[in-house]
């Protein structure tokens, strides 16, 4: 599941119905990216969870800071339903105002869901390398469509998602509080993020620490920017 860099053209073989092909052209290098960030962000997680809350907006700004002039960037928040607080842009200050709106969330519902089914949809035409970045605990309290549905957007899709879980820090913190059923539904959660990044092609983050971050989305860079380029006369 790794990159692996400094590959040549001999290492790779490509077959067309059974018959092997001859590479015409061969190149290996970095693409811009085009990102749909989603992030949970209702009410009753951001009343009961502060500390989650503090580690999600850390987690926005921080990726943020970590784009190039040529990515575009679209932001969407979701509760009970998604909102696009940026459509897609190459802005970073018009990035840094939409995060800055997010203070008052007005539902306590989250329907991941129905969200990552809308940014599949935005996605849907964009050429060049795109992916999905989500910033969630992977709950879904009410969403039109079911898990299997979501599922089979995701498969459908073709848009990797790189799902960053902001409920590590809060378990760990309150692990000893913890009852049976709260718990099962962190590893719910965890599983959900699991299944979409890897039926993507993407990958799922279970930070604990701060200090993980800038290396789990330097990963998510390098994932997303390196590409093998060839080309063959059909």
């Amino acid at each position: 599941g790794n990159f692996i860099p400094g590959l040549k053209k001999e290492n790779f073989r490509v077959v067309e119905d059974g018959v092997p092909q001859t590479l015409q052209t061969f190149d290996m290098g970095e693409s811009p990216m085009t990102v749909a960030m989603l992030i949970e962000f209702d009410a009753r997680f951001q009343r009961m969870y502060s500390q989650m809350w503090f580690q999600t907006l850390q987690m926005s700004y921080y990726f943020v800071s970590t784009l190039r002039k040529e990515d575009w960037l679209a932001i969407i928040a979701f509760d009970l339903r998604p909102e696009i607080l940026m459509d897609f842009s190459q802005s970073r200050a018009e990035a840094q105002g939409a995060l800055a709106r997010l203070r008052y969330p007005g539902f306590s519902e989250s329907c991941l869901f129905d969200a990552l089914a809308d940014a599949m949809d935005r996605l849907k035409d964009v050429a060049g390398r795109k992916g999905i970045l989500l910033i969630s605990t992977g709950r879904d309290t009410l969403s039109k469509i079911t898990y299997d549905t979501a599922m089979k957007k995701v498969k459908e899709g073709q848009v990797p998602i790189y799902a960053m879980s902001i409920g590590q820090v809060t378990r760990i913190m309150n692990e000893n509080r913890m009852g049976a059923i709260q718990n099962m539904d962190y590893l719910q959660a965890d599983n959900a993020l699991k299944t979409f990044a890897a039926d993507s092609g993407g990958k799922a983050y279970f930070p604990r620490f701060d200090g993980e971050m800038p290396g789990m989305f330097q990963d998510v860079s390098q994932r997303m920017r390196h590409q093998y380029t060839l080309g063959f006369v059909s």
